[in-house]
């Protein structure tokens, strides 16, 4: 930002009061004029105003035109270290157009022909937020959320997609792991299974603690959004979760853990015990009416398969 005040070429000097004026006005149209944004923007000098719009009008032609649209060069954008220092407001002003290019992100996705090629991209997508969900730096974990949201309530059947919830208890427990590692010594970059993205980690153990439960308890509320909307495919996909899990984690797998928790929660009553009323079930306990068992079976039977498969 610094560099921005001293470039001949975007000295504040150079433009009128009014041609300023004008370029706040565009902006704030751009951007529907958020309250806090607006506040901000009406202080920001001419250097700041053009970087503002350069990178709205960047973003959005890169999204709305690339074959495969990405959300990584925003994200570029708002871990630049310089910004989020930035005293004016900028990292949030940015942080505006960023939503704007997101909503522009969804609608290119959701023009697109409804194909195996798209399915692709979307499960990376919410990968890639699922990642930064987990960001070193909280402002970012705050847009990935938000942007999660967003693209979940777009495309509803991320929340019971294989690979997306494979993803997510994968990353769970590279968070667990790094739990296990000398916050000490120098971080290391983690790799998400299955994927290209890595977990850069916090270098303190409390900072590890406070995101491992923040993303454990996501990832719950995603699992159980999952099962409301489509047990069926969510069951399944969990119940072969377990049966990719290698052999060398299984006793401390901590996504295991939460998918196993979750079938057992999502159990419904046993063919025996579904007749009986409420008062005779209440006499009962858990283990007599609930159809856990079933879930055993179940996962025992796909293990035998995926080993003969071998």
């Amino acid at each position: 930002m610094r560099e921005l005040q001293y470039t001949s070429a975007v000295r504040n000097d150079s433009v009128s009061l009014n041609e300023l004026q004008e370029l706040k006005t565009q902006i704030l149209n751009l951007l529907d004029h958020p309250p806090d944004v607006t506040v901000m923007v009406n202080k920001l000098t001419f250097a700041p105003c053009m970087y503002l719009l350069s990178v709205y009008w960047l973003e959005t032609l890169r999204v709305c035109n690339s074959p495969e649209p990405s959300l990584q060069p925003i994200i570029e954008y708002l871990s630049d270290t310089a910004l989020q220092k930035d005293k004016s407001g900028m990292w949030q002003c940015v942080a505006s157009v960023g939503d704007k290019v997101f909503q522009k992100f969804l609608d290119v996705m959701s023009d697109k022909v409804k194909d195996e090629s798209r399915e692709r991209e979307l499960e990376g997508h919410a990968q890639f937020l699922l990642v930064n969900f987990n960001h070193i730096h909280k402002q970012i974990r705050r847009v990935a959320d938000k942007w999660l949201a967003g693209l979940v309530d777009r495309f509803p059947h991320l929340l019971w997609n294989c690979r997306v919830l494979w993803s997510m208890l994968d990353i769970l427990q590279v968070l667990s792991f790094s739990l296990e590692l000398d916050a000490n010594q120098e971080t290391p970059l983690l790799k998400v299974p299955g994927t290209d993205f890595t977990l850069q980690l916090q270098d303190t153990l409390e900072g590890r603690e406070s995101i491992v439960k923040d993303f454990a308890d996501r990832c719950h509320g995603i699992v159980q959004e999952a099962m409301k909307w489509a047990p069926q495919s969510t069951r399944s996909h969990l119940q072969e979760y377990l049966n990719q899990v290698p052999n060398s984690t299984l006793w401390h797998h901590c996504g295991l853990a939460l998918a196993t928790g979750a079938l057992l929660g999502a159990a419904g009553l046993n063919r025996m015990s579904a007749p009986l009323a409420r008062a005779a079930l209440d006499k009962r306990p858990p283990c007599v009416t609930h159809d856990s068992a079933a879930l055993l079976a179940v996962v025992s039977q796909r293990s035998r398969y995926a080993v003969n498969r071998r």
